[in-house]
């Protein structure tokens, strides 16, 4: 590793022009930006589409006296054209609202999607699902059940 180099950060890019590509049931925001390159000088000026989705939570439900976990089924239109059904098995999820904790998501998704109430929420990780076109952050938890 080259110690002489700095890891990039905050004040290694810019973003030049930002527009919305499309708004419906998602948004898509077409961004120009450049940034700082390993050997100290600057990209030009591209462009980028963002899938702006925002936070995300789910939950792995589990029942540790049963030795059980607990999936919900879902029609999902991401996967219409899979050789398989558009009915997924999934953790429960859902989308981080205005003002609503992480938590709070996933007391209230536990309770629409999989008819429940979990006794301890437990903090596994957070990711990016795939940051190269989305925002898209995933907190995931264990949740406890009875």
């Amino acid at each position: 590793m080259d110690n002489n180099k700095s890891t990039p950060g905050h004040k290694d890019w810019e973003l030049t022009h930002k527009e919305v590509a499309y708004q419906g049931f998602f948004r898509i925001e077409r961004l120009w930006l450049r940034h700082k390159t390993f050997a100290g000088g600057w990209t030009d000026t591209f462009s980028r589409e963002l899938f702006e989705r925002g936070e995300v939570v789910c939950v792995l439900l589990y029942d540790p006296q049963r030795d059980v976990l607990v999936f919900t089924e879902q029609f999902r239109v991401g996967a219409i054209g899979a050789d398989n059904t558009p009915w997924l098995t999934e953790l429960v999820a859902g989308m981080v609202e205005a003002g609503e904790s992480v938590e709070d998501v996933a007391a209230r998704e536990t309770m629409e999607e999989a008819g429940c109430r979990f006794e301890r929420l437990l903090p596994i990780c957070s990711y990016w699902s795939s940051p190269g076109g989305t925002s898209e952050r995933v907190h995931l938890f264990c949740g406890l059940l009875d």
